[in-house]
């Protein structure tokens, strides 16, 4: 609800030949104020319930959760980025300047979560988070320099799992074996000018990594406690279809349904699937 509200504010567009409009920048910031307040709510309740130590630092590079966490960092904090920027541009921000502050913005916003990690027993200070967050914060602004990075984006699907059922987790976000992250490309882009008027441009190919039997019968984490809790649960593998909202609905920059799809750009639609790893299995769809 609060990031539908702040979406309200791009309903009307920005006139750049003004600077930047205090009022409405005044607005996005209390806004963006109130998304991350809903995020620390959130890490409280399902987080930070344990016993604080004094700060420290710990490895969970390919964990019990195989790193299918890294990406859901990356992934949140590209949305970040995303949110911030357009806000930025409502408030007549310079290009430059919103590209670029999106980035650190969105970084800051995990980061203050990292450095809170590092007080709890169970959690700590964890670089391969902060990796994952600052690829998540700049890749998007990259993509605005690079426009050939747009042809790349990382998506997001999820169906609950039997772990859910099970109470071996308390909700969707940490139902990793039900979750998938999808590396999706713009085949378009790079067909040959004879095939593309052929081939629709909205229709993409995506590499998905999902995980599976990362948790012992007893609801316990199957990892190698003997070996820096290395994983030793399953990696699978899919490549599917995926559809691009924006090449789809062609919405005009600016706009509120231009913020909104772009947005929802970052979750990947149910469609044909192939699991080719670690065995075939075909999906008529698969979300």
């Amino acid at each position: 609800m609060v990031l539908l509200c702040v979406l309200k504010v791009y309903s009307q567009e920005a006139d750049s030949s003004e600077g930047i409009k205090w009022g409405r920048f005044a607005v996005a910031g209390t806004a963006l104020a109130a998304v991350d307040a809903g995020v620390w709510f959130y890490a409280k309740e399902a987080w930070y319930k344990y016993g604080t130590v004094k700060w420290h630092t710990f490895n969970d590079w390919y964990n019990a959760k195989l790193n299918l966490d890294k990406t859901g960092h990356a992934h949140m904090t590209m949305l970040y980025n995303k949110l911030i920027y357009h806000t930025a541009r409502w408030t007549n921000m310079g290009e430059k300047e919103a590209n670029w502050s999106s980035a650190g913005i969105a970084w800051l916003m995990q980061f203050q979560i990292e450095l809170y990690d590092a007080y709890f027993e169970n959690w700590g200070f964890s670089w391969p988070d902060v990796g994952a967050n600052t690829i998540g914060a700049f890749y998007p602004t990259l993509q605005r320099e690079f426009p050939l990075l747009q042809n790349f984006n990382l998506k997001y699907s999820y169906h609950p799992s039997s772990d859910l059922e099970q109470k071996f987790v308390n909700d969707f976000i940490n139902d990793y074996e039900g979750t998938t992250y999808w590396l999706t490309i713009n085949v378009h882009e790079f067909l040959p000018e004879a095939i593309k008027e052929y081939y629709p441009d909205w229709l993409n190919i995506a590499l998905g990594y999902g995980v599976n039997g990362i948790f012992h019968s007893d609801g316990n984490w199957n990892h190698d406690v003997k070996n820096n809790k290395r994983g030793l649960g399953r990696e699978e593998w899919y490549i599917a279809l995926d559809y691009d909202f924006m090449k789809v609905f062609k919405p005009k920059e600016g706009t509120f349904w231009y913020t909104l799809l772009d947005l929802l750009n970052a979750v990947h639609l149910p469609a044909p699937t192939i699991r080719f790893s670690p065995s075939a299995i075909y999906y008529g769809l698969y979300f």
